[in-house]
């Protein structure tokens, strides 16, 4: 029993002594085997799998490019660090793909390295302004309805046939437009004419206005002072024009016919008529004018008239005020009647 336990020590003394050497017999040719790979493979990196060694590098996406290939075991190889690769910089050409641009336009592309790039046309012909425009009139309103106002128009061309596309009114007081004393602003309109409106104007007051307008193209011609005027304001300079003195006589007028107002009269009968009218400045100076419409007038402010035949008649009085300012206003008809017979009754003989 005792002989038997010492050769099982034995044994197993020597199943370990066996198997140390083995494992050192595979560690040295381990070494030895990685060493001739590192030799080898030394500086370069393998595919995913581990399966080759490339020489070559990768780009910078991690994708081989290389074209020549060693065997390179897993167990070995995955123990190599994978070189890193750098990226090559792009250098432009100059290129663009932008498309070929028109004269004042800008068009966008890339270049050979991706980076974005523009291409901008030549500058545009610059077409030449319309001409300054013609005919420039002022219009005075009817003052009997109107205060101070003025209406400006012109006549528009280009040498190109472009149309308008706006104008800019401005009046002055002081002789000349260094400083306008109304400036309407650029009107995007093609109309030819502008009316100030009420309000804008005062009384008594010398005044010029000029123009300019623009063609579809948004340039400007010169301006263009007016040179033709209509109304009472009118000066004998070019086309300036005077506002009224102050307002011009608010014409109005009632008649009364045995005390009734706007009543119908008979033949012959005697109507009062009497003027209504709202004056302005010095009493002095008022004139009346009237037309009973039957060839009949008068010149006083409250008059009567008679109509000797049957029929409807319009009334027509014109007031002028100190400064000579005049209106008329027209009412009516007034209906004429024949008399009615009056019947009388008689006892017979």
């Amino acid at each position: 029993m005792a002989g038997v336990k010492t050769n099982s020590r034995k044994s197993k003394c020597s199943n370990k002594f066996l198997f140390l050497g083995l494992f050192l017999i595979f560690s040295l040719f381990f070494i030895s085997t990685t060493s001739v790979i590192a030799a080898t493979c030394e500086n370069s990196s393998c595919d995913q799998t581990g399966d080759f060694c490339i020489f070559n590098s990768f780009n910078c996406d991690g994708i081989c490019v290389a074209s020549s290939v060693n065997s390179c075991g897993k167990e070995t190889c995955d123990n190599y660090l994978h070189e890193t690769c750098e990226a090559v910089a792009c250098v432009p050409d100059g290129s663009c793909s932008a498309p070929e641009p028109v004269c004042g336009e800008t068009t966008n592309g890339s270049d050979n390295c991706g980076n974005g790039c523009s291409r901008t046309g030549p500058a545009c012909p610059v077409p030449p302004p319309p001409s300054n425009p013609g005919r420039v009139t002022v219009t005075e309103p009817n003052y009997c309805v109107s205060g101070p106002a003025i209406t400006t128009s012109w006549t528009y061309s280009d040498p190109t046939g472009s149309p308008q596309s706006a104008y800019q009114v401005q009046i002055t007081r002081t002789g000349n437009f260094n400083n306008p004393i109304f400036d309407f602003g650029k009107i995007d309109s093609n109309s030819n004419s502008y009316f100030t409106g009420q309000g804008i104007l005062a009384f008594n007051t010398i005044y010029k206005a000029r123009v300019r307008v623009w063609n579809s193209f948004d340039i400007a011609s010169n301006w263009q002072e007016a040179t033709l005027c209509n109304g009472p304001g009118c000066t004998d300079v070019g086309g300036s024009w005077k506002s009224p003195v102050y307002a011009y006589p608010q014409v109005d007028l009632i008649w009364f016919v045995d005390g009734i107002p706007n009543g119908s009269p008979a033949i012959n009968k005697t109507v009062d008529f009497t003027d209504q009218t709202i004056f302005n400045g010095n009493p002095n100076g008022r004139k009346w004018s009237w037309l009973f419409g039957d060839g009949g007038f008068s010149i006083l402010q409250n008059p009567t008239h008679a109509y000797a035949t049957e029929g409807s008649y319009l009334i027509t009085l014109t007031a002028t005020d100190n400064a000579n300012q005049a209106c008329s206003r027209t009412e009516g008809p007034i209906f004429v009647q024949r008399l009615v017979p009056k019947w009388k009754e008689v006892a017979p003989r």
